[in-house]
């Protein structure tokens, strides 16, 4: 499961956050149920997803924004995406058994202004649509 987002005015926030990680949730939770095989250790607990993603997404783009923040240029805003991906590792010891790792990629962008730009992209997607469409899900892409 991932979800992409963004910087605005001059990287000061993150636009929509708290709706890019109920949908980062929402959409581990789908594949949960509809793939297990993605997220095989969530059978082993009762609570949320929410538990596990949130302090893990928070953790790495802090850690992340203030490094990308250091080396962004003038006038660029950040463009973010954060994956969740379903782990099988179990620790050797008592500690706590993680069902899921998360990485972020931090990367500059630069927004359009209105109207079409010479250095604007084109994009047409052809083909069959995701497979579970209420999810956001990388293996389609």
């Amino acid at each position: 499961a991932y979800t992409t987002f963004r910087t605005h005015e001059n990287a000061s926030y993150v636009m929509f956050w708290e709706r890019h990680l109920r949908r980062l949730v929402q959409s581990v939770e789908i594949l949960g149920e509809r793939r297990p095989d993605l997220y095989p250790l969530k059978c082993r607990f009762e609570s949320s997803w929410d538990i596990f993603i949130r302090p893990l997404v928070d953790s790495s783009l802090k850690n992340g924004l203030a490094l990308a923040l250091k080396k962004r240029k003038h006038g660029e805003e950040l463009a973010i995406t954060s994956l969740v991906h379903g782990t099988t590792d179990q620790p050797d010891d008592d500690s706590v058994v993680r069902p899921c790792d998360v990485y972020v990629h931090i990367g500059g962008y630069l927004p359009m202004k209105f109207g079409l730009s010479d250095s604007a992209a084109c994009l047409a997607l052809v083909g069959q649509s995701r497979e579970i469409a209420m999810s956001k899900f990388s293996e389609w892409a």
